[in-house]
């Protein structure tokens, strides 16, 4: 195998194994114990951002690599002007690009890992079982929802199944508790839809800015 192939296996092997998926599987096992918990998703995050923006091994990476033009290998004439802060320019362009990205996908995991009320286990997995491809509640319409809790609650009676009207307002609530960012997803993919409706871009901005905080705080907060 030639260099660049085994470079290549070796960051492809590091996606699969960080994969949203397989986070959220591992989280899930440590919802009984907070701390440990947040040290994890910390964990994930330094990894992460090793693995994928760096593309360096964590082990031999720092949060962020800074440069100088007179950082050169001795023997070498110190790099020009322009072309050395136009490459610094592109390198911190992409490296923001690639922390928020990262910062999303960890907020995903989060959200999707994170503990539940016993009713809202039993409809996420009900909602996994029979909807393929829904990650979140809000991705389904309130008649749709309505009939999973009438069903839930044969199984689970203390369940009270709400109305029609009650569950779409809290579909298009932006503060109301969410698992997943699948909902906002499907509107960013779908703005063209949405570019004239002032209110689906309120509810987008502040479901994307409500839940992020509450994610980076609880980060920096409990993370270790």
């Amino acid at each position: 195998m030639a260099p660049e192939e085994l470079k290549e296996s070796f960051h492809e092997a590091w996606d699969q194994f960080y994969s949203i998926e397989h986070m959220v599987k591992v989280l899930k096992t440590w919802r009984h114990d907070w701390s440990a918990y947040w040290n994890r998703l910390f964990f994930f995050a330094a990894y992460l951002y090793a693995s994928r923006i760096e593309r360096l091994h964590p082990m031999n990476c720092g949060f962020w690599t800074q440069r100088d033009r007179n950082d050169r290998r001795s023997g070498f004439e110190r790099e020009a002007f322009i072309p050395f802060w136009w490459k610094r320019f592109t390198t911190v362009s992409q490296r923001v690009w690639g922390i928020v990205k990262l910062f999303l996908q960890l907020e995903e995991v989060w959200l999707r890992s994170r503990p539940k009320t016993k009713a809202e286990d039993a409809l996420h997995d009900l909602i996994a079982n029979t909807s393929q491809g829904v990650h979140d509640w809000r991705e389904l319409r309130a008649r749709e929802l309505v009939a999973l809790y009438t069903k839930l609650r044969d199984d689970i009676p203390e369940i009270t199944v709400p109305s029609v009207i009650r569950v779409w307002l809290s579909k298009h609530n932006p503060l109301a508790r969410a698992y997943s960012r699948a909902y906002a997803q499907r509107i960013w993919r779908q703005w063209y839809r949405h570019l004239w409706n002032p209110y689906r871009w309120i509810e987008v901005w502040v479901f994307e800015w409500v839940n992020g905080a509450r994610f980076l705080s609880q980060l920096l907060v409990r993370g270790r």
